[in-house]
């Protein structure tokens, strides 16, 4: 906790915001469940491997390459709009349940909160 207290402004909430979109994911209210259910388990892992590099370099306090934290956190924004979009409509006739979707808009608003964080880094700034 203490090294989380130590970091700037935009590395906490990158780590927050990335945080809230794995744990989102993975919790059953999430959307895990019916992916689970349907084989989007594969998306699901892309969107955490996607996170891990602006969440571990800015917990590590490494240097944070703004483009690629970018383009990282955009991917897995894609994989998130991909199952919340198309994998919807195509098995449930785009009627989710209530708690999956607020799952997932838990996910989107996470990516967009690390966005958000990444665009807060000033060069050199740890």
């Amino acid at each position: 906790m203490e090294k989380f207290k130590e970091l700037c402004r935009g590395r906490q909430i990158i780590i927050i915001g990335s945080l809230m979109t794995i744990v989102s994911l993975l919790l059953d209210w999430g959307a895990w469940g019916i992916m689970e259910a349907n084989g989007f388990e594969l998306r699901a892992f892309l969107i955490i491997f996607a996170l891990i590099y602006p969440l571990y370099n800015s917990y590590q306090n490494k240097d944070l390459d703004k483009k690629k934290a970018m383009i990282s956190l955009g991917i897995g924004l894609v994989f998130i709009f991909y199952i919340r979009i198309v994998a919807f409509r195509n098995y449930f006739g785009n009627v989710p349940g209530l708690r999956m979707l607020i799952g997932m808009k838990m996910a989107i608003v996470g990516i967009i909160i690390a966005m958000i964080g990444v665009r807060l880094i000033k060069n050199n700034e740890y």
